[in-house]
């Protein structure tokens, strides 16, 4: 089924942008041309030449390189659980692109992400100096009223240690 197309037609047909449609008039050769002296294109013609143009590019137009990842595949290439890399991505702390309910991200965001997590070794010229800290409280999950037996018990014999 090979129909001729007018440049117009071959834009509408195929859903061209206008920077498209201007390389299609120098790249593919007209068959003949119609009653009003417009050039006709054939459709195996047209077809071969935006088979060829769009070879490298998979998903519509898109590099091969700026491949989207899954949930699945991110947490994979993170080494964690599917929950964890999915709220990691649903929080913001990966860049994630959102539609409906599918998440998707880039290999380059994630590896942007490990790198600011990443813990980085002091330089050389600095020394690490152990900061002394006080001895803190321990919670013995033991609560008593200010004024109740086992309150005046402790008081009583913390004062009987004092002395």
């Amino acid at each position: 089924m090979n129909r001729l197309f007018t440049r117009t037609e071959a834009i509408t047909e195929y859903r061209l942008p206008v920077h498209v449609a201007d390389d299609l008039a120098s790249a593919v050769i007209p068959v003949e041309k119609n009653d009003k002296g417009e050039p006709l294109y054939l459709e195996a013609h047209l077809d071969a030449w935006l088979s060829a143009r769009y070879a490298d590019c998979p998903q519509h137009g898109a590099k091969a390189e700026e491949k989207f990842l899954t949930i699945r595949e991110v947490a994979a290439l993170m080494k964690c659980s599917f929950s964890e890399a999915r709220e990691r991505m649903l929080d913001g702390r990966i860049r994630t692109i959102k539609d409906g309910r599918w998440l998707r991200t880039q290999r380059q965001w994630i590896e942007a992400y490990v790198a600011a997590k990443t813990i980085k070794p002091l330089p050389e010229d600095r020394i690490p100096i152990k900061a002394i800290r006080g001895r803190r409280k321990v919670d013995t999950g033991m609560r008593l009223k200010k004024g109740g037996m086992g309150y005046q018990f402790l008081m009583d014999r913390e004062k009987k240690q004092r002395k």
